[in-house]
């Protein structure tokens, strides 16, 4: 050891030394080879003055520095390579750029898949289907909304349905959702395939050939994406209704298409180690499609992994431990569109082993424009298993209805270079303004420019909700006085086949089922059954009270000590005090109830909290309701149990036998067995026993409805107390129910918004929001001149639907209000509380006409005062005091007529419709939206998205360059932006913002098809001295201008400046040209309009001049710089070839300067709120 020191302290400092003065004296800044020479000659020479001197060139000693310098320039530049290799600015190859960038957590976009929806436009089957007139559906094309055949929904769901499972048929889906606002339901066919459930297909798209797969989909946070692929799967598709009738291109069913095909591999992970790779060395793997599955010792799929999205350093870490998601893999993007798996380290997730397969879309990596033309009339067939278990094939035929921008080659090495950084400084998530400018581009690599703007609502206070009138984003309330009330007695049916008798079964649990309990067959039984009256004093007694019911027993003329016995154990009306009654009280005389305390008052109702009568539902029963005439139980509670805060002393005057909405198992058995046997028959009910009863075809009376003969055995056909009827014509079934329908209109000022499929949810009392319309009290009572004493509340339960298939949002379908939920509506008369439809009839009815609007009828409201409303034509003795053509309606004939004066006789009137009701009712229309379509800007910003997708800017300059000749490029829509991009920007934005998709769009200038305003001459003064040609000199004038319009220079809404292009012009052409001065090309146009044009906000200008608009010049002199008057229009005619028209008129130039706003020129522009 101290010798070890010691040479140490001796000679290495002393080498240290040596080495430290010799490096000192070299020149490492020495690359290239002449450099090096000279170096390497200056260190022999100052080091080796003495022992080396021979510098003669001949000299074989130069040859070997020569040599030495030839060496070290190639590793020089080698290093210097590879050196720049290691900064993301300075790589060169894309596996290098892809490494440097996963070092700061951004995962390249690979190649997208074009991608869209088919809608269905017709659907061929082979197995024997029949309509309901009995006709064979087999090999025949049924067509979407075939204006020709009036059966052809009918025979469309037939046909559809028979390929369905048996668990689904047209109407009763697998799932439902709002897509982008929209309906949409999922259905899948009952396909027999073995393997994936895809079809393929092949186009030519802008002269490619591309191939494509149709696949199947679900619905996934209102969102529409693809399933995995698991073999075996059936196809599945949706079913859209935006509610514009059949011919809508958002209404019908559609199958997801997909550009590319789909591939698997199979590999093994022999054994557990953290950060597992597995590569896939197959190019062009889609950006989405990429699915992995480990495999059971069979080689079936066993379990799905979970891709998910961030990459840190070597660990896939995505916390989801609190999930419980610990089967999870990353995707790394590779050259060529390969893919690494990248497993987790055993913390954070799962450490793989055994065998696994993953399944990916290979896609052309283009980026390309699907136009609706493409795409017609694609033809594909799936064999099914049919519900007899053969093997049909079902043909069906679908179209493109909107154009598919999507598509994107993968991120280029300067795209990737660009947004990496971007992407880091954002961290991948949409807070502040400057992440909005970054994310849309870095996540979507189709879109050619992207700026976002937020913004608050316009005229609003930030600290009030949102207001939008038509009630999609926000909570309405609208108070109007054109109010329509009418009921309308209707025979509502639907039809169903069936095979089994399962089928029939699901059929009766489900859709007549919903018949049971819908509220329109309540709402008759109301109306039309017998209501038992209370005869003498029956008084309630309240034992008890909770938050919202009581406790209690009945009592005779007021003495408690006589417990009155109900149900069973009553002989009187009692009997009808059940579980489930309605029960109808009444205060004692000159008080009135307090609703919310349980209590009476003395004095009139009418303030708030008060009633004039109370109607309740019988929660319980105990026993006989008295406790053997004792009263309260052991406990202190009543044996009867009520709703609602009844107080003691009051009245019982009505009883509403207890209604059944439900199906029993005996029922359920008898209705099934008269369905399998094809058998005609009805259901009625027995308000006295409160069970439902089964009428024979032998006895059953398809007329009116009415219980004189209810029950009838005899045979005779008497019994029309049918409130259900079952119809069958041997093949298919139709089932009619009675219904009272209440119906609400606004005359002309309001409109009703209603989403049946969404419940809106109050975020502090945790109930639900509904929808209601109420008629105030400021409204006089019927057949009185007094106001009436309370406000009634009517809840909205369904749209109307118009016979053109759009919901007609002039009027709601309203029902009896059920304040608190508890199945029991608050008033169940509350219709003849505001009409009184049964006194002084005649001026109890709203009138309707009938009208033909785009080809449809539609009822439009006509004041009832142009009618003369009697009950018989015999009432009216002297028609001459009335005027020529006033109308006539007789009620008891439902008859209308009108006056002539010239025959003095009343002539039979058609086109009107009378309702029983009430018009000018003063209402309250609320609507309540839910929580995740409200827009509120006391916590939410609102994010203006303006983009460009790379198609629509590659498709639009084309379109330029062909001279217009073609139909010009539309850009994408909103909701074909939101469909594309917000799937993938909503899980990167915070939860308080809302983003709106605004499509950028190019404003031409100077040239043909640009605004008369907006054309232009550029007049250019050519330097005499240069050789280049004038037809030169113009090629390069439009040239430097398309180049000074390249889309990466400008943004939306950028003002532009002539004395700027002037300026660029002049330093790219110079010297040929000294001089370019644009002039308006029309000769209203004064000179210097063009020298600044703002545009809209979406809006990008461009350039649309060619060498036509270049005009060589002289000097710029007065008359030299005349305009020429000559405006070019470029329209499109319906071949899509474009016509050009000139109009030339001469005028001089003047001094005076106009300018215009929006897409005109102007002189300012304002740039507030931008980011």
């Amino acid at each position: 050891m101290p010798s070890y020191d010691r040479q140490n302290s001796l000679l290495v400092n002393d080498t240290w030394q040596k080495i430290y003065r010799t490096f000192s004296q070299a020149d490492f800044k020495s690359y290239d080879f002449d450099t090096i020479r000279r170096t390497l000659i200056d260190y022999l020479r100052l080091n080796y003055s003495e022992s080396f001197n021979d510098y003669i060139e001949s000299s074989e000693y130069l040859a070997l520095i020569d040599l030495i310098s030839y060496v070290a320039q190639s590793i020089s530049y080698r290093v210097d390579l590879n050196a720049r290799e290691n900064f993301i600015d300075l790589a060169e190859r894309k596996e290098s750029v892809l490494r440097l960038a996963r070092l700061i957590s951004f995962q390249p976009k690979r190649n997208i898949a074009g991608s869209g929806q088919l809608k269905v436009t017709s659907i061929t089957t082979t197995e024997t289907v029949l309509d309901a007139n009995g006709n064979d559906l087999a090999n025949t094309p049924i067509l979407w909304n075939d204006v020709t055949n009036t059966n052809w929904q009918e025979q469309f769901n037939a046909v559809l349905n028979s390929a369905l499972p048996r668990a689904q048929t047209v109407g009763r889906p697998q799932a439902t959702g709002t897509v982008g606002g929209i309906t949409t339901d999922q259905y899948r066919l009952n396909s027999s395939n073995i393997g994936l459930p895809i079809q393929t297909f092949s186009r030519n798209i802008n002269g490619i050939a591309m191939d494509f797969e149709i696949v199947p989909v679900a619905i996934d946070e209102g969102f529409v994406v693809e399933e995995n692929p698991v073999p075996g799967n059936s196809l599945s598709f949706i079913y859209k209704n935006d509610g514009r009738g059949f011919s809508s291109n958002s209404n019908g069913y559609f199958f997801t298409f997909k550009q590319g095909e789909m591939n698997s591999t199979d590999f093994t992970i022999s054994s557990q180690l953290p950060n597992t790779i597995v590569s896939v060395e197959e190019n062009g793997i889609n950006n989405d499609d990429v699915y992995l599955f480990k495999l059971d010792q069979n080689g079936l799929l066993e379990q799905a992994w979970t891709k998910v999205p961030a990459i840190t350093g070597n660990n896939v870490i995505y916390n989801t431990l609190a999930n419980n998601i610990t089967e999870q893999y990353a995707v790394v993007t590779k050259t060529n569109d390969q893919i690494d798996l990248v497993f987790s380290d055993g913390t954070y997730g799962t450490m793989p082993v055994g065998n696994f397969r993953v399944f990916y879309r290979q896609s052309n990596g283009l980026t390309y424009r699907i136009q609706t033309g493409d795409m017609q009339n694609i033809s594909f067939d799936v064999e099914y298993v049919s519900r007899n278990n053969q093997i049909n094939t079902l043909t069906v035929t679908a179209s493109l209805t909107s154009t598919v921008t999507n598509a994107a080659q993968s991120q280029s090495i300067v795209d990737i270079k660009t947004q990496a950084p971007q992407v880091f400084y954002s961290n991948n998530r949409m807070i502040t303004p400057e992440d909005y400018q970054i994310i849309p581009l870095t996540q979507n690599p189709s879109l050619a420019k992207a700026r976002s703007q937020v913004r608050a609502i316009s005229g609003t206070s930030r600290f009030l909700d949102v207001t939008d009138p038509t009630g999609v984003y926000s909570e309405t309330d609208i108070v109007a006085d054109d109010g329509m009330l009418y009921r309308d007695i209707v025979t509502e049916s639907f039809d169903f086949s069936f095979t089994t008798r399962d089928d029939a079964r699901k059929v009766v649990t489900s859709s007549v089922a919903d018949i049971f309990e819908s509220s329109a067959l309540k709402q008759y039984y109301y109306d039309n059954f017998p209501r038992p009256q209370i005869a003498g004093q029956k008084t309630w007694f309240k034992s008890t009270q909770t938050t919202n019911q009581v406790s209690g027993y009945f009592t005779a003329e007021g003495d408690d000590s006589s417990v009155l016995a109900v149900g069973t154990s009553s002989v009187s009306n009692l009997q009808y005090v059940t579980a489930g009654a309605l029960l109808k009280f009444e205060p004692t005389s000159g008080s009135h109830f307090m609703t919310e305390l349980g209590t009476q008052m003395s004095g009139a109702a009418g303030h708030p909290g008060s009633a004039e009568i109370m109607w309740t539902k019988t929660v319980s029963v105990e026993g006989d309701g008295s406790n053997g005439g004792q009263g309260n139980l052991a406990d202190g509670t009543g044996p009867i149990v009520l709703s609602d805060l009844i107080p003691s002393d009051a009245e019982l005057k009505e009883i509403i036998p207890k209604y059944v909405d439900s199906i029993s198992n005996t029922l359920e058995t008898a209705i099934i067995d008269k369905i399998v046997a094809f058998k005609n028959f009805g259901l009625g009910y027995n308000n006295t026993t409160r069970t439902w009863y089964v009428i024979d075809e032998d006895d059953l009376d398809t007329g009116e409805f009415d219980l004189t003969n209810s029950q009838n055995k005899t045979g005779a056909s008497l019994d029309a107390s049918w409130l259900i009827r079952f119809s069958t014509n041997g093949l298919t079934y139709t089932v009619f129910n009675r219904a009272t329908q209440y119906i609400f209109q606004s005359f002309s000022r309001n409109k009703f918004y209603f989403d049946e499929s969404v419940k809106a949810i109050d975020p502090e009392t945790g109930l639900v929001i509904k929808d209601s319309v109420t008629v105030l009290k400021s409204n006089t009572k019927p057949d009185f001149v007094s106001n009436l004493t309370f406000d009634y509340k009517w809840q909205i339960v369904k749209n109307i639907v118009g016979s053109d298939g759009y919901s007609d949002t002039r009027k709601i379908q309203i029902g009896l209000f059920d304040g608190d939920d508890d199945g029991v509506v608050d008033n169940p008369d509350l219709f003849k509380l505001i009409v009184a439809p049964t006194t002084d009839i005649s001026e109890k009815y709203v009138f309707f006409q009938t009208v033909t609007v785009n080809g449809f009828d539609q009822l439009n409201p006509v004041n009832n005062t142009e009618f003369v409303t009697v009950s018989v034509e015999s009432d009216i003795t002297n028609p001459a005091i009335y005027t020529n053509g006033q109308k006539f309606y007789f009620y008891t004939d439902d008859e209308f007529k009108t006056y002539n004066s010239t025959t003095n006789l009343l002539e039979e009137l058609t086109g009107y419709t009378a309702k029983l009701g009430r018009q000018s009712l003063i209402y309250r229309y609320n609507h309540g939206a839910p929580r995740d379509r409200r827009l509120d800007p006391s916590v939410s910003n609102i994010v203006d998205c303006y983009v460009m997708t790379k198609a629509y800017d590659t498709d639009f300059r084309a379109w330029l360059n062909a001279n217009q000749l073609t139909t010009k490029p539309l850009p994408p829509t909103v909701a074909e932006l939101n469909d594309t991009y917000l799937p993938t920007l909503n899980a990167l934005k915070s939860v308080s913002d809302t983003i709106i998709f605004n499509p950028g769009e190019y404003v031409l200038l100077f040239g043909k098809g640009a605004d008369s305003s907006l054309q232009a001459t550029f007049k250019v003064v050519k330097n005499k001295a240069t050789a280049v040609s004038d037809n030169q000199i113009k090629s390069n004038l439009i040239e430097a201008i398309n180049d000074y319009f390249t889309l990466a220079l400008w943004d939306f809404g950028d003002t532009f400046y002539f004395t700027e292009l002037a300026a660029y012009l002049h330093n790219v052409l110079a010297p040929d040209v000294l001089s370019v001065v644009i002039v308006p090309a029309s000769a209203t146009t004064s000179f210097g309009s063009l020298f600044e044009i703002t545009v809209d906000s979406q809006q990008l200008p461009i350039s649309s001049a060619t060498v036509d608009n270049v005009q060589i010049i002289s000097s710029n002199t007065a008359e030299q710089l005349k305009s020429t008057g000559t405006v070019v229009s470029s329209t499109t005619g319906a071949t899509g070839t474009s016509a050009t028209a000139s109009t030339t008129v001469n005028s001089t130039v003047t001094s005076t300067s106009t300018s215009t706003s929006g897409t005109g020129t102007g002189s300012g522009s304002s740039s507030s709120g931008y980011y």
